[in-house]
C-alpha cells in the first residue's frame, strides 16, 4: 500500500526544522521493510496551505501540542483532496481518545507505532475499517529495523547544541539507546504514551547505526533523545568505551544528551567527555526542596548542584533545566531557584512552563498535588518561555490551592529577566 507519513509545522518552537522524526522514520523503515510503498512528507516550517501526495493510508505523528495546533486543519485537508484514503495519528499524543475529532482521523495508535502501522496496513489493505483506537505493542528494540533515515525528504538535522557551536560539518541526526524511563515525575506524559516499561538496545547495535550514519550520511553529529542516557552506570561507561574502541567513531564524534542529577561522578562525566559528548542538560527543575518532593522528582537541588558542577569539571558544556509555574510552589520558591542561578555551576540555563499535559499525573488528578487547571484547551498550551517571535507572555497553567495566582505569574517572569540578566539563557 502506499502510505504518506507526515512531520507536523511545530509551530510552536523556535527552530521547527532543527532534527528529522526519529520516531516517524522507525515507522517508516517497519512499513517499507514490510513491503509498502512509503514516503515522509516534512511540515516543519511551513504554514500554508498544502497539496499532499496520492496515497491509501496519511499517518501523522503529533505531540498533543501538535494536534491542537495544526492536526486537524491537516487531517481536514487530507480528507478533502483524498476522501477515501486512512487518516492515522501517533507519535508523542498523550490526548485521551474523546479529545481525537474521529470525524477527521481513522485511528489513534497508543504506544509503539512500528508493530501498529504493519497491521493497521493489512487491515487497510483487506478493505475493513480501522478499530477508533489501536494499542501498539512495545517494539522489540533489539531486532527493529533501524530509522529510515534515506527516506526523510530534507537534511536530517541541523545545529543540536545549545551555544550555538558546530563540531564537525555535515550536519546532525538523532538518536535513541533505549526506550521508556523507570521513573514516575508527575509532570511528565509519557508514561501514558509508552508506559515506564525500560528497553535497551544493545550497546553493539547503537554502535553500529552510529558508524552506519557516519560512512553512509558523512554526519558526525548526535542527538541522543534517551529520556535519561545515565539511567544506568555500567551501560553508559560501556557505551562510551565502545566509542573509543571504534575505527570510525574515535576519529572524531560530537554528541549531546538528557541526564538526571544522580548518578553524577566526576568519572562518569570524564569518560563521557572522551567519547565525543560535548553537552550535557541536567533536570533540576526547581531549587526549592519541597516542589522536587511535590513533583515526585527523587532528586534533590544538592544531586542537581553536584551534577551540574561534575559536568563542567569534566570539560562538558552543563545545561540546566528549569520549570516554572509548577505544583508545589510557594513564594519562597523564587528566592531558592534565584540563589541557584547565581551560585550553581553551569553553563546555560533554560527555562520552561508547566503545562498540565493530558496523560501526566497532574492532569489525572489535579487535587491530590492542591491546584486547578486552569482550563483544558491544548490548543492554548505552550511550554516555552520564548517561540520564533521573542519572549511569550507567560502564566500558570495551574492554579494552586495556597499560593496567589497573580504571584506566581509575576514570579515566574521575575525568573526569565534575572536569567537574561546573568547571560546564558536558552531560548531553543
Amino acid at each position: 500500500m502506499r502510505l504518506c507519513l507526515i512531520s507536523p509545522p511545530h509551530s510552536y518552537l523556535v527552530h521547527p526544522q532543527a532534527q528529522a522524526s526519529l520516531g516517524l522514520m522507525y515507522v517508516a523503515a517497519a512499513a517499507e521493510n514490510a513491503g509498502h510503498d512509503v514516503t515522509i512528507l516534512d511540515l516543519a516550517g511551513h504554514d500554508r496551505a498544502m497539496e499532499f501526495p496520492l496515497a491509501d493510508v496519511f499517518g501523522l505523528t503529533a505531540t498533543s501540542l501538535d494536534y491542537a495546533l495544526d492536526g486537524t486543519r491537516i487531517a481536514a485537508t487530507i480528507r478533502a483532496q483524498h476522501p477515501e484514503a486512512k487518516i492515522i495519528l501517533g507519535g508523542a499524543v498523550s490526548l485521551d481518545p474523546g479529545q481525537v475529532d474521529f470525524r477527521l482521523f481513522d485511528t489513534l495508535v497508543v504506544g509503539d507505532g512500528e508493530k501498529a502501522i504493519c497491521d493497521l496496513l493489512i487491515i487497510a489493505e483487506q478493505g475493513c475499517d480501522l478499530p477508533p483506537v489501536y494499542h501498539g505493542a512495545p517494539t522489540d528494540i533489539e531486532s527493529a529495523a533501524p530509522p529510515a533515515r534515506h527516506l526523510w525528504p530534507g537534511a536530517l538535522g541541523g545545529v543540536i547544541f545549545a551555544s550555538g557551536e558546530t563540531h564537525y560539518p555535515g550536519g546532525s541526526t538523532t538518536l535513541t539507546t533505549a526506550r521508556g524511563c523507570p521513573h514516575k515525575c508527575a509532570f511528565c506524559a509519557n508514561p501514558t504514551i509508552s508506559n515506564r516499561r525500560v528497553r535497551l538496545r544493545p550497546v553493539g547495535d547503537v554502535i553500529a547505526e552510529m558508524e552506519r550514519v557516519v560512512t553512509d550520511h558523512g554526519i558526525r553529529e548526535f542527538r541522543i533523545s534517551d529520556e535519561t542516557i545515565n539511567m544506568k552506570r555500567s551501560r553508559i561507561d560501556e557505551f562510551c568505551k565502545t566509542i573509543r574502541d571504534s575505527a570510525i567513531l574515535s576519529s572524531g564524534i560530537a554528541w549531546k544528551g538528557s541526564s538526571r542529577a544522580k548518578p553524577n561522578d566526576v568519572e562518569m562525566y570524564r569518560g563521557m567527555a572522551a567519547a565525543g559528548c560535548k553537552e550535557l542538560s541536567v533536570g533540576i527543575e526547581s531549587a526549592d526542596p519541597r516542589v522536587l518532593e511535590v513533583l515526585d522528582k527523587d532528586a534533590t537541588p544538592k544531586d542537581g548542584v553536584e551534577a551540574l558542577h561534575n559536568i563542567q569539571h569534566a570539560g562538558i558544556v552543563a545545561r540546566a533545566l528549569f520549570m516554572a509555574g509548577t505544583p508545589g510552589e510557594r513564594p519562597e520558591t523564587l528566592r531558592y531557584n534565584l540563589r541557584f542561578f547565581l551560585d550553581a555551576d553551569y553553563d546555560m540555563l533554560s527555562l520552561s512552563v508547566f503545562v498540565p499535559f493530558p496523560g501526566c499525573d497532574i492532569w489525572k488528578d489535579p487535587a491530590k498535588y492542591r491546584c486547578d487547571i486552569v482550563n483544558d484547551d491544548v490548543a492554548t498550551y505552550n511550554l516555552y518561555y520564548y517561540d520564533s517571535h521573542g519572549a511569550r507572555d507567560v502564566k500558570p497553567y495551574v492554579r494552586l490551592w495556597d499560593y496567589d495566582y497573580d504571584e506566581m505569574a509575576n514570579n515566574m517572569v521575575l525568573m526569565r529577566r534575572v536569567a537574561q540578566g546573568l547571560g546564558g539563557l536558552n531560548r531553543g
